[in-house]
């Protein structure tokens, strides 16, 4: 027989929900967000993130960010680039420089915006691995994932162990 002591309580961490303006009234991601996910390119999606941060889109630059790692095409295309070390801020920045309408913008920005996008991502990696009950994952809030464009290859919005 199973007991409880009084005031014991049985909490479960929160899934996290999607911006409304990220998804149709079907819940599904926008329909840029899910093209991204079909591609499996992440510099150019993470190039997408950087001018969405240049923007002040915060959301959206998010959004991509998380959809360079948490589809099983994305990630592993994440991980060949990051063990070839061909993610970090100069390799935005260049393809970002490719971009006539960002011209005039300091390189200086350019800089930030791609660290932002690259932290953005490699943070929403380390806590999808980790499972969804640490802190770092609750910081996050919601994470982006088009499972019907590419199958994530762990739980992301939802609460999971880290087995």
């Amino acid at each position: 027989m199973i007991s409880f002591t009084q005031g014991e309580s049985c909490s479960a961490p929160e899934a996290h929900e999607a911006p409304s303006s990220l998804t149709t009234r079907e819940g599904r991601l926008i329909d840029s967000l899910r093209q991204a996910a079909r591609r499996a390119d992440p510099l150019t999606t993470l190039v997408a993130s950087a001018k969405s941060f240049l923007s002040s889109r915060e959301a959206l630059g998010r959004a991509y960010a998380d959809l360079c790692v948490t589809g099983l095409k994305n990630y592993a295309a994440f991980k060949r680039l990051h063990v070839q070390g061909l993610l970090n801020e100069l390799a935005l920045v260049g393809r970002l420089r490719t971009d006539p309408t960002l011209g005039a913008v300091p390189t200086s920005d350019l800089l930030r915006v791609s660290a932002r996008a690259l932290d953005r991502a490699y943070a929403s990696a380390n806590a999808i691995a980790a499972g969804g009950a640490s802190q770092e994952r609750a910081r996050l809030g919601w994470i982006a994932v088009s499972g019907e464009d590419d199958h994530p290859y762990r739980p992301v919005n939802v609460p999971s162990s880290v087995y």
